[in-house]
């Protein structure tokens, strides 16, 4: 999976909408539309938001295996 990819299903997996995300790490909708769509990525500053708003890591969204 991709980041775009991981961050939509953790989003769903809590319940939230693509608003109710926004709003919480201060980005507009369209922003976590096109981040979840792979149009755009998001800086290391919005990635540890997305990450912490959803309760889970960066490495986590980035589909990155710690266990190497």
């Amino acid at each position: 999976m991709h980041f775009g990819e991981n961050l939509k299903h953790y989003r769903e997996k809590a319940g939230l909408t693509q608003k109710d995300l926004s709003s919480r790490v201060y980005v507009s909708q369209a922003m976590i539309g096109a981040i979840e769509q792979e149009i755009r990525l998001p800086s290391l500053q919005l990635s540890l938001a997305l990450a912490h708003a959803l309760g889970t890591d960066v490495e986590t969204l980035a589909g990155v295996d710690t266990d190497m």
